[in-house]
């Protein structure tokens, strides 16, 4: 084949290819969506060239148009099938071959996007593009820093010595401190050992004192082995019989007639109660008034110097009485105008009856005796006042009637008294107005103890000590309320006077 046809047959397919190219390129000119991105420069951008979507093709560049501000429109044909944001990233990238392309960056969030129109938007609306930094800008920047840098450099340079100075000041001083601190080490050191060394000592000692203690407990049970056998065998019979006296107070307990006299005298305490009440109403309503407050102490007063009258003459009476042992008995006159009793003798030599008598300190016939307390204590206030009237005090159960707090908020007392022995009465009844209990220590010596225990809803418990000044003045001092409601605990002391 000649030259000539060669040329021939290539020219017909270099117009052939070109008129493909040009078929392809116009119609995928008509088959995508036309759109303009405005750049301030273009960079050597060529049309043709590729539109890039997250580094995908999806368009090419159709033409480039000149603005008239100098500033120039880049017209992109666009895939119908890709939409493009106003809110993606326009720049214009070239490769190292010099091949350059408009690379689109979507925005992070598409929900929130807004999508480009698929025309072309006059230039005010035309979404703006970027081109990358050249080298150029790069070496400005990079100039601006090392301005920067060449600052910062003068300024360490002017500082360093003060801070290498300072850094010598500190390492002088650091290395003063770690000597100081190696001899005080060493010096806690030697202080230890020496501690170590007394505790071994006292360590020796105490296990040689516990060996000699085990050692001298070991001979003592040994020696004592009957005597300890003999002690286990008393606990063992003392734990059988409170077992019994358990059994027989169980059995008594549940006796019925037990039960119904218990009833009865409950009965008869609250029928006791509501006349205590009563008789306190009309005791309340009298001594409300402090002048009758005043005519009562006074009262109380003259009653104990009537008794004590009453005990001389008691007293004089038992003595002559005394004095007619051995003799017959005849009778005794009664004053004249009135009639009176005589004595008779015993018939039969049978004893004759209990002549009763007064007598200071001994036995014999007392009709009351009265109790007068002046109390202080923290509440504030003057004393308080207590009176306390005791009947037939030498019999083994007698009564106490008695008011407290006078002319404050008065309370009332009615006991029943136990005299259990020569120094302890127990008393049980109305305490301060409330049901309660009492114990009175009182052996005739120096010291005496006195314990309440009342109000069975609120319960208080008081303790007073008692210290004998003479035979009928004694200092008490105690605490209400000692063991019940601690915030209440009043701390009171003063004086009482019996007759």
């Amino acid at each position: 084949m000649s030259n000539q046809v060669k040329v021939g047959l290539f020219t017909l397919f270099a117009l052939a290819g070109i008129v493909a190219v040009y078929y392809m390129l116009s119609n995928f000119q008509h088959t995508g969506y036309q759109m303009a991105i405005h750049f301030q420069n273009t960079n050597g951008l060529q049309i043709g060239s590729a539109v890039q979507l997250a580094g995908v093709d999806v368009g090419a560049v159709t033409d480039i148009q000149l603005l008239p501000d100098q500033t120039a429109a880049v017209i992109c044909n666009i895939n119908e099938k890709n939409t493009i944001y106003r809110e993606s990233q326009f720049v214009i990238t070239t490769t190292l071959t010099g091949q350059s392309s408009v690379q689109i960056f979507p925005p992070k969030n598409l929900a929130d996007a807004t999508p480009l129109p698929r025309r072309i938007l006059p230039e005010e609306q035309m979404p703006n593009g970027v081109l990358p930094p050249s080298l150029a800008d790069l070496a400005s920047a990079g100039q601006a820093r090392l301005k920067e840098l060449d600052v910062t450099l003068a300024v360490v340079n002017r500082e360093l010595p003060h801070i290498v100075g300072e850094f010598n000041l500190l390492a002088v001083h650091s290395d003063a401190l770690i000597v100081h601190t190696d001899g005080t080490l060493q010096e806690l050191a030697a202080e230890l050992n020496a501690t170590i060394v007394q505790v071994d000592r006292v360590i020796a000692v105490g296990g040689q004192n516990l060996i000699g203690v085990s050692q001298d407990v070991h001979g003592l049970v040994a020696s004592n082995r009957t005597q300890l056998n003999e002690m286990i065998r008393n606990l063992a019979a003392t734990s059988a019989s409170a077992q019994q006296s358990m059994k027989a107070l169980a059995e008594i307990t549940s006796d019925p007639s037990l039960k119904q006299s218990l009833l009865s005298t409950a009965a008869n305490v609250a029928d006791a109660t509501a006349q205590l009440k009563a008789i306190a109403g009309d005791i309340h309503s009298i001594t409300g008034d402090p002048n009758v407050q005043s005519n009562l102490r006074g009262a109380v007063s003259n009653l104990a110097t009537a008794i004590a009258r009453a005990d001389d003459l008691l007293s004089n009476f038992s003595a002559a009485q005394g004095g007619t042992q051995g003799m017959p008995s005849q009778a005794i006159p009664a004053p004249s105008g009135s009639p009176g009793p005589s004595v008779s003798p015993a018939p039969n030599g049978s004893p004759a009856p209990p002549q009763f008598s007064r007598r200071r300190g001994g036995g014999g016939f007392v009709l009351a005796t009265a109790q007068v307390r002046e109390t202080w204590s923290n509440a504030g206030g003057g004393p308080a006042s207590d009176v306390a009237i005791t009947l037939l005090p030498r019999l083994p159960m007698h009564a106490t009637i008695g008011a407290d707090d006078l002319g404050y908020s008065t309370k009332y007392d009615l006991l029943i008294d136990s005299a259990r022995s020569s120094g302890l009465t127990l008393s049980g009844g109305i305490l301060y107005s409330t049901l309660g209990f009492k114990a009175v220590v009182d052996p005739n010596g120096l010291f005496g103890l006195d314990a309440r225990l009342y109000d069975p809803k609120h319960p208080k418990f008081d303790l007073y000590g008692q210290l004998r000044l003479s035979q009928r003045l004694q200092l008490f001092y105690g605490e209400r309320n000692i063991f019940f409601g601690s915030g209440t605990r009043t701390p009171s002391f003063g004086l009482q006077v019996k007759t």
